[in-house]
């Protein structure tokens, strides 16, 4: 992986071993062009992160693009906002749950300060009422993890 970024780094700064990050790697060899891609094949134009801001993150929220859709990263409409992750798990099969089809979830608190990591929380669970209804459709019902 190294070798693949020595394009973006300081190939002469010194490593633990006294010699410089270029000449460590310099005979490193990327087996499988899938896994550690080359800076000329990325899978996607942008990062994997953007940074939004808005009325739902005042002070900004991270968001792992490449996780969506390229269709679930815009949307107007209606938002059902859970604080964390303990209020996800509260509310999320609450018949009273102001959700439907065309909402968007949006869970706080999750991100590099709010759990450790940036863990993986992109899976939220589908609200029990819209199982139930037998009406639900991924893609037009879309889970959003903002870490806040």
């Amino acid at each position: 992986m190294l070798r693949e970024l020595l394009p973006l780094l300081h190939r002469d700064a010194l490593t633990v071993t006294g010699q410089s990050i270029a000449a460590n790697n310099e005979g490193a060899v990327n087996y499988n062009e899938d896994v550690i891609r080359p800076l000329t094949m990325p899978i996607a134009s942008e990062g994997g992160t953007v940074i939004l801001t808005g009325n739902l993150c005042p002070n900004g929220a991270v968001l792992k693009q490449s996780a969506a859709s390229a269709h679930l990263l815009t949307h107007r409409g209606h938002a059902v906002v859970f604080e964390d992750h303990a209020d996800l798990h509260a509310r999320i099969d609450d018949p009273n749950l102001a959700a439907d089809e065309t909402c968007v979830l949006v869970l706080k608190r999750v991100g590099p300060r709010g759990a450790p990591g940036m863990p993986e929380w992109g899976a939220a669970p589908i609200p029990r009422k819209l199982l139930q209804k037998g009406s639900f459709c991924r893609s037009r019902f879309c889970s959003v993890v903002l870490h806040c």
